[in-house]
């Protein structure tokens, strides 16, 4: 049988097996991805032989991991919580990078370990696995306190940091020690950092000049994700052009614009081709090109163990030490500790992009790839156990976070009558989110009220948000369960509550849960 229709044919199965295969193993569906491409590949049953043929379906699928993940930061997440942000990005991640750096050029896995090397494997371990630690923390931290659900917003925030951070340190390590000139690699950061200052800022503003087109309401939502899709392979074009790594610029372009206003459909429509189709494909071919016979004459056990326990105690010893600070008792900060040990994404990638710079050696990758998948297994079982003992998973568990609507921007606490009425022409909803300078949320505008407002022949006055202010409907934080959305429609004749997010500075506004989102997945009870 043709490789190329073998492999895809075992990655669709693969797909279709991988999330329920997880929720049993008690592992993130990107291990079993992996897991299983290295069962088809050499290190297994060696039935995938050639991968070259689809090695665009790879970069591809690298491309809009890092796009995706770009594209779930907001720039309020890293301005919250600011001291225990910048402790866990301090502490927790860059320490643990200049440790794991050291390690290696202390103890060189061979001779001739190079300083690109040593560099690079540090940058590498700066960051944990987003993608792991939020889900887990958000599925238990509703039962906690506010305090836990702040300190849990401030880890999102300095592992968010410390994942940028590890990004660009590994891009600019691969740029430099592949051509160690230092006018040269300043030259080129000047064009990189023009780069960076275009997408950041004139990505965004092109896109909210097109947003905001009156033409732009009749793009279909399939064209507007092709639209953007030829816009992110353009920017990652423009990118390889300034030698700039693919993974720095696709994330770039999911940054500058996750604050925007895209229609939702478009979003779900690139999770799906991301989540779905290409990522699943990039850590499949990880693990079919990972070759672990090398590790049959040559496999240090007591260095892997090593290796992998400094981690660990890097990581659990500065997340307890910050728990700590933040009065959270021994067991509860050990189990924070537990929570920032994974590493997938975006430490996979990383490594990756070294090993194709000849950077890594394929023993390194070897060692990064075990390191991922034993994190990933046991960090979320030994913080679920020490932050929540007794507590069991939920079986067929349904986060906010899965309903979430991010299409209405919030008014501004001073915007004027006029601005407001701008701000909501087209949109079909009854309550209307108020935020102050900061993002904090402060009350909603009712559309009932800013009719009669509108209708009053007694309207000579300005009229701010401020002075429509009603605090008086429920809210919802991110971190619960939809069930709790469920219970507080059932309690209020309303079609939308606010969600929020706790931090020391206040409640944050994140977006709007809709009843009509939530009716297709409500329970239907048979007449009797």
């Amino acid at each position: 049988m043709d490789p190329t229709l073998l492999f895809l044919l075992a990655a669709l199965v693969i797909m279709l097996l991988a999330r329920p295969l997880a929720k049993i193993l008690r592992l993130p569906a990107l291990s079993i991805y992996i897991l299983s491409g290295l069962l088809l590949g050499p290190s297994g049953a060696n039935l995938i032989k050639e991968t070259e043929p689809i090695r665009y379906l790879y970069h591809l699928g690298l491309i809009l991991l890092m796009f995706s993940m770009g594209l779930k930061i907001k720039r309020p997440q890293l301005q919250k919580n600011r001291n225990t942000v910048f402790n866990v990005f301090l502490f927790n991640g860059l320490t643990a990078g200049i440790v794991m750096g050291l390690f290696l050029a202390l103890f060189p896995i061979q001779t001739g370990a190079t300083m690109g090397m040593v560099f690079l494997f540090g940058a590498i371990f700066t960051s944990s696995s987003l993608e792991v630690v939020v889900p887990f923390l958000h599925e238990f931290s509703y039962r906690g306190s506010r305090h836990m659900r702040t300190f849990v917003s401030g880890l999102t925030g300095g592992t968010l940091m410390a994942e940028i951070t590890c990004l660009f340190l590994v891009s600019l390590f691969i740029f430099y020690f592949k051509k160690p000139d230092l006018i040269l690699s300043l030259t080129m950061g000047i064009g990189i950092a023009t780069f960076i200052f275009i997408v950041l800022y004139g990505l965004p503003f092109f896109a909210r000049k097109a947003v905001s087109h009156p033409q732009a309401r009749r793009i279909s939502v399939e064209d507007q994700s092709r639209i953007l899709i030829a816009a992110i392979l353009a920017i990652v074009w423009l990118a390889a052009g300034l030698k700039v790594q693919v993974i720095i610029a696709a994330f770039l372009a999911g940054i500058a614009l996750a604050n925007l206003r895209i229609d939702r459909r478009v979003i779900q429509n690139i999770d799906f081709l991301s989540s779905g189709i290409f990522v699943p494909i990039f850590f499949l071919m990880v693990g079919v090109e990972t070759d672990l016979r090398i590790f049959q004459h040559n496999f240090n056990w007591a260095y892997f163990a090593g290796m992998l326990l400094l981690l660990l105690s890097v990581k659990i010893i500065s997340g307890y030490l910050i728990a700590r600070r933040e009065k959270f008792g021994i067991r509860e900060s050990i189990g924070f500790g537990f929570a920032t040990t994974p590493h997938l994404s975006s430490t996979l990638a990383t490594a990756i992009i070294g090993y194709e710079a000849g950077l890594l050696t394929p023993v390194l990758l070897g060692y990064i790839i075990l390191i991922s998948i034993l994190t990933t297994f046991l960090g979320p079982i030994a913080s679920r156990l020490f932050l929540f003992p007794g507590f069991k998973r939920q079986e067929g568990y349904r986060g906010l976070e899965d309903y979430l609507n991010l299409d209405f921007q919030p008014l501004k606490i001073d915007e004027p009558l006029f601005s407001i009425m701008t701000h909501i022409r087209g949109l079909e909803i009854s309550v209307y989110p108020v935020v102050d300078k900061k993002g904090i949320y402060r009350g909603v505008l009712w559309l009932s009220e800013l009719r009669d407002l509108i209708l009053s022949e007694e309207l000579n006055q300005l009229v701010i948000a401020a002075d429509l202010l009603s605090t008086d409907i429920p809210v919802l934080y991110r971190d619960e369960p939809v069930e709790k959305a469920i219970a507080v429609f059932r309690g209020c004749n309303c079609h939308a509550f606010p969600v929020l997010e706790a931090t020391d500075e206040g409640d944050y506004y994140v977006g709007l849960i809709l009843l009509k989102d939530i009716l297709p997945d409500l329970p239907v009870r048979s007449a009797t």
